[in-house]
């Protein structure tokens, strides 16, 4: 298994007992035990539990991301992008369910500098969807939408 390979099973597999448990009651031996690895083998991904979550949240609004205006290039009509993004944002939210209930429910225990990263990508996915949101009500004349609201 590869680098990468290890590093997504361990995200996921840390993802969903963060989950359970909650992040401040999961420790990195549990994760070990979890995974398989040994506690010195996590901590050659990973310098420490906080820095793990900021991996998986990281990772996941990476998921979310990528190639995803690539995608949307593609589709002409505004429509068919939004219900594009909706069954994409579901598919992902399906596939990585604890992954996204960490980005809900745990991203508190980040420091700043963290958080203010996943803070970006968040406002980035935002940014595209609105984005189409304001094609759509260009192109329907919306009157009564306000699309260009923060």
């Amino acid at each position: 298994m590869s680098f990468e390979e290890k590093f997504i099973t361990i995200c996921k597999t840390s993802s969903q007992l963060i989950h359970k448990k909650g992040f401040s009651n999961t420790t990195m031996r549990d994760i070990a035990r979890a995974t398989g690895m040994s506690l010195g083998g996590l901590y050659h991904y990973f310098t420490n539990k906080e820095d793990l979550l900021f991996q998986i949240l990281k990772n996941y609004m990476g998921v979310i991301l990528i190639d995803l205006e690539k995608e949307l290039v593609t589709i002409s009509s505004p429509r068919e992008q939004i219900a594009f993004i909706l069954q994409r944002h579901i598919d992902l939210y399906v596939q990585h369910i604890y992954e996204s209930k960490c980005l809900l429910y745990e991203r508190e225990y980040l420091n700043e500098k963290d958080l203010a990263i996943i803070k970006k990508q968040e406002r980035r996915y935002f940014e595209i969807c609105r984005n189409v949101m304001n094609r759509l009500c260009r192109d329907a004349d919306c009157h009564f939408i306000n699309c260009s609201a923060k």
